[in-house]
Formats: C-alpha cells, structure tokens, sequence
C-alpha cells in the first residue's frame, strides 16, 4: 500500500542519513544528518502504525502496544530493494577508508614511529576506529557490547594481516626485506595492545553492568526481584579476565611507560580483592561458611592497603582514583556487614550439628519443646502420610518346617455317623 511504500523511503532515506556521517569528516555537516535522521524517525513510526492492520498482530507486545522496532524490521524484510542500498553504502564506506587510509601513514609505539604501508592493515584500522566512534554515541548497552565485539573483530584482522606481513619478510631473502621485520613485530605488538585495551574497557562495562543488576536485586521488593541476577562466579571469572588483560598489558609495554605501569599496578591490585569477594560470595551460596569466612576476612585485610596504594599513585587523576576510592570503601561497608552474617550462620550450623533431635526432617509434633531458628514450612507441621511400622508375624522357617512333617491320622478318633433312628 502507500503506507508501505513511504515507509520503504523513508528507511532508506534514513538509512543513508545514519551512514553518511561515517563518511563525511566536516562537523557541520555531519550535525546536519544527525538532525535529518531524527526528523525522518516520526514518519517511520506513523507508516509501521498504519501498517499494524495488515502484520497480523505480530508486532503487538503482551501489554498491547505497538513494538515499533518489530514492524521496521518487518518492513525492511518485505523490501529487499533495501538490501541493494546497505550494500551501496557499504561500498561507500569502504571508498571513504581507503581514501582516510591514505592520511594515515604512521603509528607511534613506545615512542617510536612506525609507517603504515599495507592498505589492509590501514582499512581494518579505520574500521575499528570508525566502530569506537559510534560506541561512544550510543547508549544501548546491547548495541554498545556488539559495537565492542565489532572493534575487537576489526583490531584481530589488522593483527592477522601484520602476522602475514612478518611471515613475507621472513621468506624474501633481501636485505631490505628483512630490515623491516622489527618494524613490523613492532606494529603487530601496537595493533594487539589496542586490542587489549578495548577488551580492557568491555570487560570493566560487563562487571559495572552485572554489579549494578546485583546491586538492583538486592534493594528491590521481592515482587519486583528479576528473574535472572548475575552469580557471584560469574563476577570472579570477569575479574579473573580482567586481571589477566592488565597483565597482558603491562606485559606488552615492558615497563616503557611508569605512569601505566603504576596504574595498571593498582588496577590489579583492586581486581584481586573483588575476585576474593565474589568468590567468598560463591562460598557463601553453597554453605561452606569456613571458606567464605577466611576469604571474606583476607579482602578485609587488603582494602586499607589497596586504598592508599591508589592515594600514592601519582598516575591516576583525582575523578578516576576517587572513583577507585569510593568502591572500595563501599566494599569495605559491605564486607563487615557479611561477616558478622557469616558467624551468625555459622554458630546455628555448629549448634545443629550437637543437637541432631533439632533436624530440619523433623516435625513440629515431634520437636515442639526445642527452637529452631528455620520457619516452619506447611510440610513439617505432621508427618503425612504417615509412616510405615512393622508388625509381628510368624518366622519364614517354621513355613518350611511344616512341609516336611506327616501328621498322623486322625480317622479312629472321628465320630461315627448312624443311621436312621439310631439302628445302624
């Protein structure tokens, strides 16, 4: 209909809007499409709700609204004259990095400088550059991680093809040839070192995410709980990530940069006592109160000592070490809370190992006289059904022995049976 086919333009019209800024470097310019797309986006939403009458309901949510994204897409998939506009954009993408690649000619590493010659190592570069960008634009935080995955994709092909640079260098034999191979070793270890730090960066979004979640689930009502709360494992393996990411890091800098190398000291040193915390916490999940204990007190211990060693640290400025700050002082609050819970529950675990009679498979009938610190659920009021009890009954053997004895006979002792009036 004409609402389908004004939707189809104005999709395309702002999918080129939303792509030409990539393209484009004035700043002018690019402010003039970004205010384009956003006057095209009330048009779309008026074409996808006229077109609610022939989706058959399948862009309408549980609740009864309208899910606007569900009928672009919609949209889009019934028009692949669409698909034929993403991959002339994409094409024109492609034209705009190869033209910014010829810019860009060098790199600096370790206070080095080191020339760009490949074309492929240049366009994957544009490419994550131009992926960062637009992560630091948007505030989905589904979009942001795949905009993460995006760059870290684009920095791993740049790697690839710098590795296939050094294998060439390798095989030529020319003395010119080989000259350039610490130049390129130098580059591969530049393109992994941003890769790291991205990693660095998505790995500290999931761990603020996942916490703030926590965090969530713990003040909100139980009827307003979520679902699904992230377990303290999976923080400890994030940390665990990102601790050996910092390593990585400091391992590829070699010691060049002090202010880094204080700072990612620190970082790690932070990283330690929350994987400590959150593995205390996993502990704490399965009921192991002893283990959970003895990790709880050993972050307590650290957290002074990681407090001042981000004091000291002349690297760090006053919003980020404050920040640092800040969270471990939360933590600290937070650890002497758990801890007296811990020996709480500890000391009823040992009293209910002395007092077996107070199980928790006991009734109330059987243990009204004894307190127990558990509330009593409807199943522990009476035993029902109730249970099985054995009887008495006759010895299996003394079966077996009857079939063996022969009785004797017992005829003679009958009574005789006489006939009519007692004569026969």
């Amino acid at each position: 209909g004409i609402n389908a086919e004004y939707g189809e333009n104005f999709i395309r019209a702002r999918k080129i809007y939303s792509e030409l800024p990539q393209i484009v470097h004035d700043l002018e310019r690019r402010q003039l499409f970004e205010a384009k797309v956003e006057e095209i986006e009330p048009s779309i939403r008026w074409c996808t709700f006229n077109k609610t009458g022939s989706s058959k309901g399948k862009a309408v949510s549980s609740g009864g609204e309208i899910d606007f994204q569900a009928l672009e897409k919609q949209l889009e998939k019934d028009n692949p004259s669409l698909d034929i506009l993403k991959t002339k954009l994409e094409d024109a993408k492609n034209e705009s990095r190869k033209n910014q690649s010829i810019e860009i000619n060098e790199v600096v590493w370790k206070g080095k400088i080191l020339p760009l010659k490949s074309e492929k190592v240049k366009l994957h570069l544009l490419a994550a550059r131009e992926n960062a960008q637009e992560m630091e634009k948007t505030t989905n935080v589904d979009k942001k991680f795949a905009l993460y995955d995006k760059v870290l994709l684009e920095y791993g092909e740049a790697y690839s093809s710098a590795k296939e640079l050094g294998h060439a260098g390798k095989r030529s034999k020319t003395g010119k040839e080989s000259n350039q191979k610490d130049i390129i070793a130098a580059l591969a270890e530049f393109i992994s070192h941003e890769k790291l730090k991205w990693s660095l960066q998505r790995i500290q979004e999931m761990i603020g995410s996942m916490e703030a979640k926590i965090e969530a689930a713990a003040t909100a009502a139980p009827d307003e709980k979520p679902k699904k709360v992230p377990k303290p494992d999976e923080l400890s393996r994030l940390y665990d990530n990102l601790i050996q990411t910092l390593e990585e890091i400091e391992s590829l800098l070699g010691g060049t940069d002090v202010n880094a190398t204080q700072l990612h000291n620190a970082q790690i040193f932070s990283a330690k006592i929350f994987r400590i915390y959150y593995l205390a916490r996993g502990f704490l999940g399965n009921f192991k109160w002893p283990e959970a204990l003895a990790l709880i007190e050993r972050a307590q211990q650290q957290i002074p000592i990681a407090i001042q060693h981000h004091k000291n640290n002349k690297s760090l400025n006053n919003s980020q070490s404050q920040a640092e700050i800040q969270k471990l002082e939360k933590l600290e609050k937070a650890i002497e809370a758990e801890r007296w819970i811990i020996h709480a529950r500890a000391f009823i675990a040992t009293l209910q190992k002395t007092n077996p009679t107070a199980s928790t498979s006991s009734t109330l009938v059987e243990v009204i006289d004894e307190y127990d610190t558990k509330p009593v659920s409807k199943n522990r009021l009476v035993a029902f059904p109730p249970d099985f009890e054995s009887i008495s009954c006759r010895p299996l053997l003394f079966d077996l022995a009857l079939l063996e004895i022969n009785p004797p006979s017992l005829d003679g002792r009958k009574e005789q049976k006489r006939g009519w009036f007692g004569l026969f």
